[in-house]
């Protein structure tokens, strides 16, 4: 019951137009009090009626719009997009659905769930509904408006080292606003209270316990829940950050490492440091991407899984019969000066065909270059109708019904993908700090670094378009059109399955660079000396005295030609976001340039070709091959994934390996961005 002095304060308010109490619930969320319109729509049915059973969208609108950017102009654009050309969106006057009112409370109770399990006062308890509040924060960048056009010369004058619009970001100079993003600014201030304790204590322990041994299966635990493949995403995007204090009580399970040969063994003191975390992250990251058994076929040989989203690591679908035992061969071999892969035999099908390539095996035994009893493709002893490689891994046949996935048919393996790039970052860091000329331990050098480091995880470059030269060479929008031809652009791959409008089927297909290819790169690859690898693969990676080389590699790049998007069949899922049903209307794009130097002659050059291609969760997949020097035959092969949206300016990530996936090949991470 009202007091008599609240009374008449209550009828005044009641006595308002439904207008003027709108604006004030507009302006309570514009000052950061959302909380309150959910309190008022509980005092009456009146309130109830007007907030939560609206006539309309225009009242939630207005509240999402203080906080968030309108989604509007970038569903825009997507759905604008087609396989030949980005044109004018005229197939409907309706605006893209949204939901407002869902979106905006969702996003409110994710920043809640954060904040309140980043704290202090609560680092102990799991927090309820965590698949959902990641979900909602990642949904804040997907939406989040392009960037503003701009071109190079804004910055610099030359072609540098890192983005012009990093550099920029880095730089003393403030940030200009109209490169400023609501939605990017309000998921940085959710973000600077780090992320909840029970995520990084995750994060960190099942990054070395991720496996469970049962049944002669090796299958992954909490990297492939749901919760798991969310965090390891905002982590992929963000970058970790580590926690300014832990739980006492878990202190020492986040300093212990499952490692034999690991010093760290010990119970660590109650609270650890910031660089015991990121130690602990560095070697659990290590161990993820250094790790030879990684690469198979379900993976397409890179950071990725199949669509059903976990790859089936049964031991008869290990490369090798006993893979400790190869490893400890192969150090043998690199001991003794021998070409680590000169005694193999490697079989593959033609690249257009559907694969299952390994090593041939007989029993336990692998076919050297030396024996009279290798089988020969081709034979007439070989089945006309068999198109896959098979072979038998100590007397067991592999799964006959196995299909490698379609190239399209892929999502990105973020688990593998936030290690690599902690690891990039972290490598990053030393090498620009020794590159000085002064001390690494110079603070001033190191505030330098960090800045210039830290502003690929500024969440308003991960946005689409921020990549140099890309609204001026990618996305220019056609101007409205009409007819046949323009009629034809809109129809939907479904369509064409089901025999409805023109297919276009030619040799030379007509298609646009909507990933913004053309132009200077730079690659930052890592690696292990690769005896180190072999021998750590065997006994672990410790946390010290080990050493990784970096290098940083120009590349140039360019469009060569263009393939038609793969058309949806039954057994592909089909999703009414917009982002994700592009990977049936943006065409293949085909790639070739040249990369200049190696770890040994600056001045070699290689061949670079690949594509560009839309897959499962929106993500872009770019798959590239690097020649011998001065060759045209592939060496190297990298598959990596676009860090944020389309056009982003922090470029791609990924991992690299051998290109004609022979037994131990090497591996590491790969970190490439636009600059010119």
């Amino acid at each position: 019951m009202l007091s008599p002095l609240s009374q008449p304060v209550a009828s005044k308010f009641l006595s308002l137009p439904p207008e003027l109490v709108e604006q004030v619930l507009i302006l309570l969320a514009a000052g950061g009090f959302p909380s309150t319109i959910a309190c008022l729509g509980q005092t009456c049915h009146y309130f109830h009626q007007l907030i939560f059973d609206p006539a309309d969208n225009h009242l939630w609108r207005e509240i999402f719009l203080t906080t968030f950017d309108d989604p509007r102009p970038l569903l825009g654009r997507l759905r604008a997009a087609t396989t030949f050309a980005p044109i004018g969106d005229t197939r409907s006057n309706t605006e893209p659905l949204f939901d407002w009112v869902g979106e905006f409370t969702r996003r409110m109770d994710a920043k809640k769930t954060f904040e309140k399990y980043a704290s202090r006062d609560n680092n102990k308890e799991i927090p309820p509904d965590l698949s959902q509040a990641l979900k909602s924060l990642l949904a804040v960048l997907e939406s989040a408006s392009p960037f503003s056009p701009h071109q190079n010369n804004d910055f610099t004058t030359i072609t540098p080292t890192f983005p012009p619009i990093i550099i920029l970001h880095a730089s003393p100079i403030p940030f200009p606003a109209e490169f400023k993003s609501r939605s990017s600014s309000w998921l940085e201030d959710v973000l600077k209270v780090g992320y909840p304790s029970y995520l990084i204590q995750k994060f960190l322990m099942d990054g070395h316990q991720r496996r469970q041994r049962k049944q002669g299966l090796e299958e992954a635990v909490w990297e492939n829940s749901d919760e798991g493949k969310l965090f390891h995403k905002l982590v992929f995007l963000k970058g970790f950050l580590p926690l300014q204090y832990l739980p006492e009580a878990d202190t020492s399970d986040i300093g212990t490492l499952n490692r034999s040969n690991s010093s760290s063994a010990s119970t660590r003191s109650s609270q650890a440091s910031i660089d015991e975390q990121l130690a602990t992250a560095r070697e659990m990251a290590r161990t993820r991407v250094y790790n030879l058994r990684y690469l198979m076929p379900e993976r397409c040989w890179g950071p990725f899984l199949p669509n059903n989203g976990k790859a089936r690591e049964a031991i008869l679908r290990t490369r090798f019969p006993d893979f400790e035992e190869e490893i400890s061969r192969q150090i043998t071999n690199v001991d003794g000066g021998v070409e680590h892969n000169s005694q193999l035999i490697h079989i593959t099908s033609d690249a257009n065909e559907r694969f299952y390539p390994f090593l041939t095996i007989d029993g336990s035994n692998f076919y050297r270059a030396d024996d009279e009893d290798l089988p020969s493709r081709g034979s007439d002893d070989d089945d006309d109708d068999d198109d896959l490689n098979f072979v038998t891994i100590n007397g067991h046949a592999p799964d006959a019904t196995f299909i490698a996935p379609k190239p399209h048919q892929v999502v990105p393996d973020y688990a593998f993908l936030a290690a690599a790039r902690l690891l990039v970052e972290m490598n990053l860091r030393e090498v620009l700090a020794l590159d000085t000329n002064e001390p690494a331990g110079n603070p001033s050098v190191d505030a330098s670094v960090s800045r210039l480091v830290d502003a690929f995880a500024c969440l308003d470059l991960m946005r689409m378009g921020a990549a140099p030269s890309f609204w001026s060479e990618s996305w220019s929008i056609f101007p409205n059109q009409q007819g046949e031809d323009f009629e034809l652009l809109l129809k939907s791959p479904l369509d064409y399955r089901n025999g409805k409008g023109k297919a276009r089927d030619t040799d030379d297909f007509e298609g646009w660079d909507w990933a913004g290819v053309t132009g200077e790169w730079k690659r930052s690859v890592c690696w292990l000396d690769y005896r180190d690898l072999l021998l750590h693969n065997l006994t672990g990676f410790p946390r010290e005295n080990l050493e990784e080389t970096m290098r940083i590699f120009p590349m140039t790049l360019r469009v060569s030609g263009y393939s038609k998007p793969p058309e949806p069949d039954l057994l592909d899922e089909h999703s009414p976001c917009e982002l994700e049903s592009l990977v049936w209307r943006l065409p293949v794009i085909h790639i070739e340039g040249e990369s200049k130097g190696s770890d040994v002659d600056s001045t070699v050059i290689r061949r670079v070709k690949g594509c560009v291609r839309m897959i499962g969760d929106g993500a872009i997949r770019w798959s590239l091959t690097s020649s011998y020097p001065d060759e045209d035959s592939p060496e190297w092969l990298t598959e990596a994934v676009q860090i944020g949206s389309i056009g982003s300016a922090v470029g791609m990530l990924g991992m690299w390996t051998g290109a004609e996936h022979a037994s131990t090949d090497p591996l590491g991470p790969v970190w490439a961005w636009k600059v010119a």
